[in-house]
């Protein structure tokens, strides 16, 4: 992600949200290109063009493991290494 958390970089984002969290997106949207679909019975597809920003990285990761991040690509990778890190983290004695 962008170090700055007032990036102007645009972003095409997917990410699969858990039906039972997904529900606030739409009270909320998080921009205007927002669309909402049915990805199976426990999840949604949330796709949006947003600012990479820190502070979306933040909100993301906030939700844990009720989510999956599909693209962008390079954000997928992160947030891949972060749960390596915590896994390795948490897999010590």
């Amino acid at each position: 992600m962008n170090a700055d958390p007032t990036s102007q970089d645009l972003i095409h984002l997917k990410v699969l949200f858990e039906k039972n969290i997904a529900h606030h997106l739409a009270e909320t949207p998080l921009s205007h290109t927002q669309k909402l679909t049915p990805h199976n019975e426990q999840q949604v597809l949330l796709k949006a063009t947003v600012n990479e920003t820190l502070e979306l990285k933040w909100w993301l990761q906030g939700f844990g493991d009720n989510i999956e991040v599909l693209e962008p690509l390079q954000l997928r990778n992160k947030f891949k290494a972060v749960a390596d890190n915590l896994s390795s983290v948490y897999s010590k004695t």
